[in-house]
């Protein structure tokens, strides 16, 4: 489980990997180290931002059970609508099976154990996942920003606002409501 590298993931890919942290139980067990900057091509975001971003980090705290801290560094950018960079580990399907089994506590996990192969797909011998799920399962030994994920304020956050709402509106109501 030596092979750490930074592989780029869409903001939807992020987030799926954040639901399959855990079972969907109700806990507050879950708790993210966020911090927040910019990539230098922007200012930072505003505190009207963060409190957004902190509001649906609390929701996935609410959620999921596992006991971990998922460490994520937020970027103001202003390049597109954002992007980010997902810390990568592997191990082999033996091993990554075998934290599968040892962190089953619900009839779900059993239910999704029953649906894994014994020997790993495509024959591949290794198996690469992201270091917060690697948390969730169990590993241990991870450390720095397991997620940096970039968002442009300027658009992400903009339809949030009383101001950004009526220029949506505007631009909507101009382009023929397209």
């Amino acid at each position: 489980m030596n092979n750490f590298k930074k592989g780029r993931q869409s903001p939807i890919k992020v987030i799926a990997g954040m639901a399959i942290l855990a079972s969907a139980q109700a806990a507050s067990a879950l708790t993210f180290n966020a911090t927040f900057g910019n990539d230098g091509s922007t200012g930072n975001f505003s505190a009207a931002d963060i409190s957004c971003i902190n509001s649906v980090l609390s929701l996935y705290s609410a959620t999921f059970t596992d006991p971990i801290t998922v460490n994520v560094r937020f970027n103001n950018s202003a390049s597109g609508l954002g992007g980010s960079s997902t810390a990568i580990v592997s191990d082999s399907w033996t091993n990554v099976k075998a934290q599968l089994v040892a962190d089953a506590s619900s009839a779900d996990d059993t239910a999704a154990l029953a649906q894994l192969n014994a020997s790993p797909i495509a024959g591949t011998t290794t198996f690469a996942f992201s270091t917060a799920n690697a948390k969730a399962l169990g590993y241990t030994g991870l450390s720095g920003t397991d997620s940096t994920i970039s968002l442009n304020a300027g658009i992400c956050f903009n339809q949030h606002t009383a101001a950004g709402a009526a220029a949506n509106r505007r631009s909507r109501a101009a382009s023929g409501g397209r």
